[in-house]
């Protein structure tokens, strides 16, 4: 998420000399070092933390050193591989020496095989960069968990939608909230947008 530099947590302005390196080294140039910089819950898990008396930095004091990761070594041939670099956007042959990928090219200037080392035909398959983004939105699924989804892949019309609010409705104390989840009327059978008449149909009791 690109931020304002200048707005930041005090707390996170404050980290110490041990725990800043290992969250500056992974922050895209130009993006916030705050690394609760998601515009769906940064304000919300900061909160959390803070009332939980919860301080990551203690956490990432406690994590041991990461270690480099192990591989195969091995030549991919007649592969469809998409670079992502422009200066050589595409390429069918790539070698991996213990888990790395030490040359990407054609197979006319490709390597010879090492003795011994793995040649593997990729019959013509597309190979892409590894798509890695292991992060979950903690605050906003604890929250949502008791919304009601009423999203296109539990009701792909709107009016099933509704009437399942109103169930829920039923079941609710007068005054109580009813809160749903997912709506997403480019993907669901009815009206463009929700109404008040069509929400007073799931009640004028609930807000």
């Amino acid at each position: 998420m690109l931020d304002d530099p200048g707005e930041r947590w005090p707390e996170e302005a404050a980290l110490d000399a041990e725990v800043q390196p290992l969250v500056a080294r992974r922050i895209p140039a130009g993006h916030a070092d705050d690394p609760f910089a998601c515009p769906c819950c940064a304000n919300v898990f900061r909160k959390i933390l803070d009332g939980a008396g919860i301080d990551l930095r203690d956490h990432a004091r406690a994590l041991p050193a990461g270690a480099d990761v192990a591989g195969g070594s091995f030549l991919l041939t007649n592969a469809r591989i998409h670079t992502m670099d422009p200066a050589q956007p595409s390429a069918d042959t790539l070698r991996v020496r213990d888990g790395r990928i030490t040359w990407v090219g054609n197979a006319a200037r490709a390597p010879r095989p090492a003795a011994g080392e793995q040649v593997i035909d990729a019959g013509g398959a597309t190979v892409l960069p590894g798509f890695i983004d292991p992060h979950m939105h903690l605050a906003p699924l604890a929250m949502l968990h008791s919304f009601e989804n009423v999203g296109p892949f539990r009701f792909p019309r709107t009016a099933e939608a509704l009437r399942h609010l109103r169930q829920v409705a039923e079941a609710t104390p007068p005054g109580d909230w009813v809160v749903g989840r997912q709506f997403d009327p480019s993907l669901q059978a009815g009206p463009a947008n929700l109404t008040r008449e069509l929400l007073d149909q799931v009640s004028v009791e609930h807000p």
